[in-house]
């Protein structure tokens, strides 16, 4: 009896969260004049290629998605190498 109160409280509490995302995600104004900064994928590409190894070789295997998500960074970063920002 006790657990069914809690996980409907727990569902009831989540729907509310979530309308009130979607409400603010309405409301908010789109930024303009933002640019991504593309080389930073690729930095951050090869630290989570690197970390991603390392984990799932010490700890679990489940960490290659952090590996994945990497080489995702890396190529996204290489295909738009032309939108790096110069060093000045």
């Amino acid at each position: 009896m006790l657990f069914q109160i809690i996980l409907a409280s727990m569902v009831a509490i989540s729907i509310v969260l979530i309308m009130l995302m979607i409400v603010f995600w309405k409301r908010r104004k789109p930024k303009e004049g933002k640019e991504v900064d593309y080389q930073s994928f690729f930095v951050m590409g090869i630290s989570f290629v690197g970390l991603g190894l390392v984990f799932t070789a010490a700890i679990n295997p489940g960490f290659l998605g952090i590996t994945v998500l990497g080489v995702i960074y890396i190529i996204l970063g290489w295909k738009n190498k032309d939108k790096w920002k110069k060093k000045q």
